[in-house]
């Protein structure tokens, strides 16, 4: 039976799982719709250039915003996310707000509580690896991936 998608799904990625929950990220995903989902592709289209029918490169300036964007989409709120330590350098006042947690790998880390603001969201897609942002967007396009990230 098809059903609507939900407002906002609390999603774990798969790396963080088996941590202790003082060291688990939780996502709070908005599901995408097929129209958001076009969204998304005409953004990452704006990055190719294209000479006549072959595609000549790609404008890495473009390709960073459709990213983000299509993060934005998707992502409505964070909590508990650790910055890498080159952000705080820079972002004392967020440093501040985090909390110090002695991880099971023996480091340090810094976790911002909650995350809301489009800035911050904006720093935190930056700050990602691609593998963790590939997980967030495959999360996003597929209701059955997102389940399989469910915070319980």
């Amino acid at each position: 039976m098809a059903r609507g998608l939900p407002k906002l799904v609390k999603y774990v990625l798969e790396e963080d799982r088996n941590l202790p929950e003082a060291e688990q990220t939780v996502w709070f995903i908005k599901p995408k719709t097929l129209h958001e989902s076009n969204e998304t592709t005409k953004h990452y289209l704006k990055s190719v250039k294209r000479s006549g029918e072959d595609i000549k490169d790609l404008d890495v300036e473009q390709a960073d915003i459709a990213d983000i964007a299509s993060f934005k989409i998707s992502v409505k709120r964070i909590e508990n996310y650790a910055f890498p330590d080159f952000y705080y350098d820079e972002h004392e006042a967020i440093k501040k707000q985090a909390n110090e947690v002695e991880a099971v790998d023996g480091n340090t880390y810094f976790y911002v509580p909650v995350i809301e603001s489009d800035a911050l969201l904006t720093d935190v897609c930056k700050s990602l690896d691609p593998r963790s942002l590939k997980e967030i967007a495959d999360a996003a396009n597929d209701y059955s991936k997102l389940k399989e990230g469910l915070k319980k």
